[in-house]
């Protein structure tokens, strides 16, 4: 299991280091525990799992810790590295 600690890290940065995280994962799918010390980043790390289609589980460690433990299925994975590559982009001028 590979571990983000996110403490002391104003939103938006534990969210992108977990994105990076997600991505090293590969095709094989896993398990990422994050640490963070706001619910607020709690709640974003929330959107992207859904996002992602994983599961999270967050726990209170301490007054201001929270484990946040995001797992990737190997499907979702592969869904979202397929989806990615269908993207078309067209740009036109008048």
């Amino acid at each position: 299991m590979k571990l983000v600690d996110a403490l002391g890290k104003p939103c938006p940065i534990p969210v992108i280091e977990t994105k990076k995280a997600l991505a090293e994962l590969g095709l094989a799918g896993g398990t990422i525990e994050v640490l963070v010390d706001n619910e607020v980043a709690v709640e974003n790390l929330k959107k992207l799992a859904a996002k992602k289609q994983a599961t999270l589980t967050a726990k209170q460690i301490e007054a201001t810790v929270f484990s946040v433990k995001i797992t990737v299925p190997e499907e979702a994975t592969q869904q979202t590295s397929q989806s990615a590559t269908d993207l078309v982009i067209t740009i036109g001028s008048d």
